[in-house]
């Protein structure tokens, strides 16, 4: 089977940042927790936060995952966010791949995937409307 080359995966992570950032893509809570969901005409994109559990202790990684599923559903393509991310540092893409309110979140690959994650999750958990509904009961 084909594999998708790592240059178009970072061209599809950078515009997914870039456009939730921008507000410009609309995210919803998936079927499985902790998964968030967009949609295209064509395809869907699922983002998924995992942690790695020990047995009897406390969890500490973290890590996230990107499907990419066509109109179906079926999933074509799966890789980790962090992966990708790396790719882009290391070949110093950054720069040409993300708009400025990227860059200033800092180089971090954790930093920025976790980042991401949040505003995925807050947007499709309509954030916004949480806080403004709570502000809103305040004032009254």
């Amino acid at each position: 089977m084909a594999q998708v080359d790592m240059e178009k995966r970072a061209r599809l992570v950078s515009g997914l940042i870039n456009k939730t950032v921008e507000g410009r893509i609309q995210w919803r809570e998936g079927v499985r927790e902790g998964a968030f969901v967009t949609d295209f005409t064509r395809s869907s994109i699922t983002l998924e936060k995992h942690k790695f559990a020990y047995t009897g202790e406390e969890c500490h990684e973290e890590w996230h995952s990107i499907e990419v599923s066509n109109e179906k559903g079926h999933i074509i393509d799966r890789f980790d966010l962090e992966d990708v991310l790396v790719y882009i540092s290391e070949k110093s893409l950054g720069s040409r791949l993300f708009i400025p309110q990227v860059l200033e979140e800092g180089d971090s690959v954790g930093a920025l995937a976790e980042s991401f994650f949040g505003g995925v999750r807050f947007s499709a958990m309509n954030g916004d409307d949480v806080y403004d509904g709570v502000l809103q009961e305040l004032a009254s």
